[in-house]
């Protein structure tokens, strides 16, 4: 689960890393910052809210069942191939061919629709989560489920289902809810012994100037309530303000409900090279709640597959 505090500044340099287009360098830095930059309610450019990326950059596991998986693959093939005989030049001339070649097999942008049927049912125990039984979300920023239980276990839904590169797969189900078990024991026992705690990893901005950087408890302080002063509550209730937020200057936690931290700790961050950073370690119980419903989740939709007559059918989709 997303919390309602944005990215740090780090979590913008991995999205950077994360984002396939930037990466690949079909975008430029500045299509980067107008895909995810947005402007807070005082004109103050901030990341979006937590809500808004979801769906946006994220691990997506669905559960789907086939009629014939390999055959469904094999058309899936045919599509494609014939879709890169065409030119890049040829788009919409292969966009017409594929459709009047392959019908109502496939979708406008060429992905095979028959013969398949999405697997998206209500958790019998937690039926408003946003994870389902043929769904599970992980998104990349520091609340994914994934990153929560690296750092806690050294474990993710990776380990659980074992996808390696594969995109559509069948899992093997038996080991697949060992292992969802095993997950959600082992984070459950974590937490009762060691609490609920969150990392926020807090460094110098690179893109700044050294002078630019305040070099004084007076100057951190000054740029504090600069900030504060640039960022009021609203007088009424508005959708972009959260009250916790990133920007260039730093982290801010302006809303109601205070931070509660335990610890800062000096340290190293490998983010885009080795660079002093500050760990910020504070106390969560309200979204821990939600990540053990989700590996509860996760272990009845392993169960539910189990019970399904037709269990060679069912196959995962990994979309990262």
């Amino acid at each position: 689960m997303d919390s309602a505090r944005d990215f740090t500044f780090g979590e913008l340099l991995a999205l950077a890393m994360e984002d396939a287009d930037f990466a690949a360098g079909r975008i430029t830095a500045a299509e980067f910052f107008r895909r995810w930059i947005r402007p807070g309610v005082n004109g103050e450019p901030c990341l979006p809210m937590a809500a808004e990326r979801d769906g946006q950059m994220g691990l997506d596991v669905y559960l789907y069942r086939y009629e014939d998986f390999e055959a469904h693959q094999k058309l899936e093939a045919e599509v494609e191939a014939f879709s890169k005989s065409f030119s890049d030049d040829d788009y919409d001339t292969m966009k017409k061919a594929r459709a009047e070649k392959f019908g109502n097999q496939v979708d406008e942008w060429g992905g095979v629709i028959v013969g398949k049927e999405q697997i998206t049912i209500n958790s019998k125990v937690h039926p408003d989560h946003l994870f389902k039984i043929g769904y599970l979300r992980s998104s990349y920023n520091d609340g994914g489920v994934n990153r929560i239980l690296r750092s806690t276990l050294g474990k993710d839904l990776y380990y659980i289902f074992q996808p390696e590169e594969r995109y559509q797969f069948k899992p093997d189900w038996g080991t697949c809810l060992k292992r969802a078990l095993e997950v959600r024991d082992e984070f459950a026992r974590h937490i009762e012994a060691n609490g609920a705690f969150r990392i926020i990893t807090v460094w110098a901005n690179p893109l700044l100037d050294g002078t630019e950087l305040p070099a004084s408890d007076a100057a951190a302080l000054k740029t504090f309530l600069e900030v504060r002063a640039r960022n009021p509550p609203p007088a009424k209730e508005h959708p972009l303000w959260g009250g916790d937020f990133s920007s260039r200057e730093g982290e801010f936690f302006l809303s109601p409900a205070a931070l509660r931290v335990r610890a800062l700790i000096p340290g190293i961050s490998t983010v885009i090279g080795a660079r002093p950073c500050t760990y910020v370690v504070y106390e969560d119980d309200e979204h821990f709640a939600w990540y053990r419903q989700a590996l509860e989740i996760n272990v009845e939709m392993c169960e539910w597959v189990l019970g399904q007559p037709d269990v060679n059918k069912l196959v995962l989709h990994w979309s990262a």
